[in-house]
């Protein structure tokens, strides 16, 4: 009984141990890439489409029908008309 709950009692302390690690890996690897030159973070997909959703749009083209062709989301479509005060 004795050594079972030692052992148990133990678990934590490996667990934070092993996040920190991950954690110095993660820092490492991102930093590794960043020096490299990589760019990090969410693709810009739908923003490379900004002139030709306002074309669309300006066209009379519906929103929903501009995100089917483009193959991009309609909140994408709707926020970027909304940034250039288009909407």
């Amino acid at each position: 009984m004795h050594f079972a709950s030692s052992a148990f009692c133990g678990e934590p302390q490996n667990a934070e141990f092993e996040r920190e690690i991950l954690r110095e890996r993660v820092r490492a690897g991102l930093a590794h890439a960043r020096q490299n030159g990589q760019r990090l973070g969410r693709p810009i997909t739908a923003a490379l489409h900004a002139d030709q959703i306002r074309k669309l749009y300006h066209a009379g083209t519906s929103k929903s029908e501009i995100a089917r062709r483009l193959q991009i989301g309609r909140t994408s479509v709707r926020r970027i008309l909304k940034a250039k005060g288009t909407l």
